[in-house]
């Protein structure tokens, strides 16, 4: 009997709970889904929906399917269970035995199947995530875990029974179930390491049983029996584990969980059709209570609910179902009247609902009961455009006319009866204007009759009052003002552009601000009868084809279009209007986009459409659409997903893909920014290619909603593209120092050529002077060798054969060394000065030994260390000789010096002569030239070209007897000058 009343109970709630409603939105392989067979759907926590296929897994954002295969890491087309571990890595795991887990940063999955069998594992039954985190992969034997590190930890198991985790407890224990295969019990124990701490038998077990884990607790179901096991509360201690049994409304064929649901499948068969349906019995899997049945023309799979509250359905052969979780928006009317057009609304003192229709009626919805009041206008039904209550009656307008309690025609005072009405305002207690092409007509609700107003013919499209004198009147022209105390009709502003186009509705805020609502150009905001705001599409409205106006609730403004509804939330301050934009359409729940008359009242938007009545509560709320990066290609390769990238000098293509998630499918496209939210581009379709110049550059990303709704949360991404090195500070200094340099070295070698050319003619000089100095030296070898030969015959003559010997030998070998010597620029210092002492003896002689000569040599001086220019050394001594010391009439001395002068060579002759001034003096009216001096000058000149000083020679008086002054001549050779000539030449 209680078995009876339980399932009698089961089948009452399967009739009561969740009343059968069909799919919002059908997705098959037409809309991007890999295949229409559908084994399950799991959420991620970034709000992704993913579907396992038997063509590959698929991710999806609520617009778009990405579907991952083979190259995505996928290693098997045939995608049979989808987990998410408590980390929120999703895994998955396919036919084929292969588990992968899905890396986001890469975008694709990572296949693990490899490391699994070096653990032993060649077949995985089911993958289960483990309550304290890691995934466990249950295979034949036994389980394995893969932590939250990923790194895999092999467990052990007491016997070669099957051993499965449960639970792993703080304290290091663990909790495992298995099957004993010798007494067919399912039994649960407690181990740490291999010890065993604990055991308890739970159920016989055959094999028609199958036993699940999920979420901490063990499921034991037997095909064919409508009743199962739950066994929870695994912890170190067995004696707490809690047992139970559940009844379900039919024997159990097939299972799976998700979420908070247990799915329970019935399969039955459709013998009109003949075909199989696979129906779905959801069970709350903790508590067992039965939720609701989902039974469509299909095979169904899987049931899952996603954190908006949608349901998909997954199923074998007709793709994935999705019914939307209830919306926002309801309707007020069932039935017939769900698909009526409604054109006006009111709520009376009662609290009823009363709406006019296309039908001449007057809906009643008044506490869950609907009343039909029927208003005829001579036999004809007519639109019943507005509704008003005054003086305890109720009053329908319409182009019929205008009556009182749905029966009584209002007339004029002269009798005239029908008085048509397009819309109405409330003035007073006892008065309401009604407009039309007519004019207005003030009704009077005491009275009951109507009186026209006395004013130039216009067209009333729209009213509103902002006291009991002044009324806002609109129409096909413009906006004016009415006055009833002054009776006059006068246009606002008539020099406005705006103020000139149709309005269809007008209402005043207790902010002294104007709302005007056009048929074309969106909403108009006055205040002091100037325009301050113009609020159209691009601004956020739902269409600038606006229908209707109505107050809300302080701070909104509600407004009807072709395109559904839209609420203005607003602020004033310092005469600025600052505004955000809720649109609301069909997508929302509005049973129809054209809206013919809005209502607010307590806190309720009711809302008059074309094919019903709907309300929406003032507090409605869309959330956030969050915009993700899934996928990125930088010069056409992939790269993984990151929100800071550090790029080469060359990789500036780059391609971006972002995804809008929302699974109720309110997103529509991305707006990015590239002046961080300075200006906003619509980017549709999610892709985003761009070409980036060297430098830093971000891109912020945001969601559009398909009601305009733009979301608050804005993805960031930076990219730093290195500058070319052609393009840097360096490489151009470099160049331009390069540029110096070689303009540096052009001139530098120019300058050299120039030097050389120029060391080329003086080389030549010296070269000329060196040969005319040796002319000249062979011009006077014949007069100098004439006065040696007479020198040497004079001492033959006199018998004197030693000195006559002498002589010639030493004539002989002056003859020689100055030849050598002829041949070459530079001799050494201490041949030169050999060839020196040489002559001097030769002359001695010659002059009867009438002066004596000495050589000195500076202690830091080492005549080895230098080469002098050939024949420099000769003339100078010559003309000591000759000019000096010969005129003088005592005793002549001739000194040469070498020393040292700042690494220089100092040659200094001093001679105890007549000096120069005396031999200038006894030459007076002598044409005779030293052309030996010239030609050492001339010499000098040239020589003085290969070192920084000039060369040069410098006379001096060294004594200072008048008679014999002596003169003294100085000759400083560079150090370098040798070398200098050397690499010249």
């Amino acid at each position: 009997m209680q078995r009876f009343v339980l399932l009698l109970c089961l089948l009452v709630q399967s009739m009561l709970t969740w009343a059968q409603q069909k799919p919002a939105a059908v997705f098959t392989m037409a809309n991007g889904l890999p295949s229409n067979a559908i084994y399950q759907t799991l959420e991620d926590n970034h709000g992704f929906l993913w579907i396992a296929t038997d063509q590959g897994v698929a991710r999806f954002d609520g617009k778009n399917f990405q579907v991952y295969s083979k190259e995505q890491g996928v290693n098997d087309i045939e995608v049979l269970q989808l987990v998410k571990e408590r980390n929120g890595r999703i895994w998955i795991r396919c036919f084929n035995n292969s588990v992968a887990f899905f890396n986001p940063v890469m975008n694709r999955f990572v296949d693990i199947s490899q490391t699994a069998r070096l653990l032993g594992i060649t077949q995985i039954n089911y993958l289960y995530a483990m309550p304290e985190g890691g995934i466990q992969f249950n295979t034949e034997y036994g389980s394995c875990c893969f932590k939250d590190d990923g790194l895999p930890d092999t467990q052990l198991h007491i016997s070669s029974d099957s051993g499965f985790i449960m639970r792993v407890n703080r304290d290091g224990t663990e909790c495992r179930y298995r099957v004993n295969t010798v007494d067919q019990m399912l039994s649960v124990y407690v181990i740490k390491g291999n010890q065993l701490l604990g055991k308890r038998l739970i159920a016989p077990i055959n094999h028609e049983s199958i036993i699940k884990a999920e979420d901490g607790r063990l499921y034991i179901f037997n095909r064919q029996s409508d009743t199962y096991l739950m066994i929870s509360n695994f912890g170190s201690d067995l004696q707490h584990l809690q047992i139970e049994k559940h009844l379900m409304i039919h024997p159990y064929y097939m299972h799976s969980f998700s979420g908070t649901y247990l799915n329970m499948f019935y399969r039955t068969r459709d013998e009109k059709n003949e075909k199989d349906i696979m129906e779905v019995n959801v069970y709350d899997k903790v508590s067992g209570e039965f939720l609701f049945r989902v039974h469509e023309n299909c095979i169904a799979f899987h049931l899952s609910k996603d954190h908006l509250g949608n349901r998909w359905l997954s199923t074998l052969d007709q793709g994935l179902m999705m019914y939307q979780s209830v919306p926002a928006v309801t309707q007020s009317f069932e039935n017939e009247y769900a698909g009526v057009k409604f054109f006006s609304l009111l709520k009376d003192k009662n609290g009823a609902l009363l709406a006019g229709n296309e039908k001449g009626e007057i809906v009643e919805l008044n506490q869950g009961s609907q009343f039909i009041h029927k208003v005829y206008s001579n036999g004809k039904i007519e639109w019943q455009r507005n509704i008003a209550s005054s003086q305890n009656k109720l009053f329908t307008f319409s182009d019929g006319g205008i009556f009182v309690n749905y029966t009584k025609e209002l007339s004029t005072k002269d009798g005239r009866t029908h008085q048509g009405s397009n819309l109405i305002m409330t003035l007073n207690d006892s008065i309401i204007v009604s407009g039309s092409g007519e004019g207005l007509c003030l009704v009077n609700t005491r009275q009951e009759s109507l009186e026209p107003v006395a004013m130039p013919p216009l067209i009333v499209t729209a009213l509103a009052s902002i006291d009991h004198e002044t009324i806002y009147i609109g129409s096909t022209d413009g906006l004016y003002t009415y006055s009833f105390r002054s009776r006059q009709l006068q246009k606002v502003n008539p020099s406005e552009e705006l103020l000139k186009v149709r309005m269809i509705g007008i209402c005043a805020t207790s902010d002294s601000l104007i709302w005007i609502a056009t048929a074309t150009d969106g909403l108009l905001v006055m205040k002091n009868d100037k325009v301050m705001a113009h609020i159209r599409e691009k601004e956020g409205l739902n269409s600038n084809n606006l229908s209707v106006i109505t107050n809300g609730r302080k701070g909104q403004v509600w407004l009807g279009s072709n395109a559904g509804v839209s609420r203005v939330v607003y602020t004033v301050q310092q005469n600025k209007l600052s505004y955000y934009i809720q649109n609301i359409s069909s997508i929302d729940g509005l049973s129809n986009g054209m809206i013919n008359q809005l209502l607010y009242d307590q806190n309720m938007v009711y809302v008059a459409t074309d094919n019903g009545i709907n309300q929406i509560p003032d507090s409605v709320y869309v959330p956030e659409i969050r915009v993700e990066l899934v996928g990125i290609q930088i010069n056409q390769q992939d790269t993984i997903l990151a929100q800071e990238y550090r790029l080469n000098a060359d990789e500036k293509n780059i391609t971006l893909q972002f995804a809008g998630i929302d699974l109720r499918g309110y997103f529509k496209h991305v707006d990015y920014s590239l002046d961080e939210g300075k200006t906003w581009t619509n980017l549709e379709g999610g892709n985003l290619s761009l070409e980036f110049e060297s430098g830093e550059h971000s891109i912020w990303v945001k969601a559009v909603d398909v009601n305009k709704h733009i979301g608050n949360e804005i993805l960031k991404l930076r990219f730093d593209i290195a500058t070319p090195y052609w393009k840097t500070w360096w490489f151009w200094t470099s160049i331009m120092l390069l540029i110096q340099v070689g303009i540096g070295y052009g001139i530098y070698r120019r300058q050299k050529i120039r030097e050389e050319e120029k060391r080329k003619v003086e080389l030549a000089k010296a070269h000329l002077a060196s040969l005319e100095q040796q002319a000249f030296t062979s011009l006077m070898n014949p007069h100098f060798m004439f006065n040696a030969l007479n020198s040497i015959q004079h001492y033959i003559n006199h018998q004197d054969r030693q000195n006559a010997n002498r002589y010639l030998s030493d004539f002989a070998s002056l003859i020689r060394k100055n030849f050598e010597a002829a041949q070459q620029a530079f001799i050494p210092l201490e041949q030169e000065m050999e060839n020196i002492a040489l002559y001097l003896r030769l002359e001695r002689m010659r002059f009867n030994e009438k002066f004596t000569f000495e050589i000195e040599y500076s202690d830091d001086l080492d005549p080895d260390d230098w080469m002098m220019p050939t024949m420099i050394m000769q003339p100078l001594v010559e003309n000591s000789i000759l000019h000096g010391i010969m005129p003088s009439q005592i005793p002549g001395l001739l000194t040469i010096r070498l020393s040292l002068q700042d690494e220089n060579l100092l040659l200094e002759v001093i001679d105890n002569g007549i000096g120069v001034e005396n031999s200038r003096a006894l030459k007076q009216g002598s044409k005779h030239r030293s052309r030996g001096m010239e030609l050492i000058h001339k010499r000098l000149v040239a020589l003085s070209f290969f070192c920084k000083q000039e060369l040069k020679l410098q006379d001096s008086v060294p004594f200072t007897d008048t008679t014999n002054p002596g003169n003294k001549t100085s000759l400083l050779i560079p150090y370098n000058l040798y070398q200098a000539w050397k690499k010249a030449s």
